[in-house]
């Protein structure tokens, strides 16, 4: 990862050298989040540090941070999927809300979700798939 000032000056690698997924950068821009390819939740101080692994023990992504900056927002991706409110600092997390579509039959997985600054709306994509069975007689 690199930080580096808007105007374009100041690039900078972080230190220590990580690749995460799906970042989110806290609204003050002193920490980052997002996923390992270990799977696990880390964040990490903009300034370089070493990164704080969150193990949560299912995959999540990072959606954003609360205004204040004190807790991070993360979805998982099972039905009905779960909005959990991590507070970094205690490392403690606690399901927030739970989404899902109002029909979930035949939705396997929630795809994107976005969650707006106040944290009071989301929205989410999925992928439905069905099918029909026949029963045909008389086939010689």
């Amino acid at each position: 990862l690199f930080t580096q000032s808007i105007d374009g000056s100041d690039l900078r690698v972080l230190q220590p050298e990580i690749w995460l997924t799906k970042v989110a950068i806290s609204p003050d821009g002193a920490k980052i989040a997002g996923m390992h390819p270990t799977k696990n939740l880390v964040v990490l101080d903009a300034q370089g540090g070493p990164p704080v692994e969150i193990p949560l023990g299912f995959p999540s992504t990072p959606l954003r941070w609360s205004e204040d900056g004190r807790y991070l927002y993360v979805a998982t991706t099972e039905i009905p999927a779960r909005i959990l409110r991590i507070d970094v600092t205690a490392n403690s997390y606690l399901v927030w809300k739970t989404v899902a579509p109002s029909d979930p039959a035949g939705v396997n997985q929630i795809f994107t979700m976005l969650l707006t600054g106040d944290a009071q709306t989301a929205i989410y994509s999925y992928e439905r798939k069905l099918s029909e069975v026949y029963v045909v007689d008389g086939w010689h």
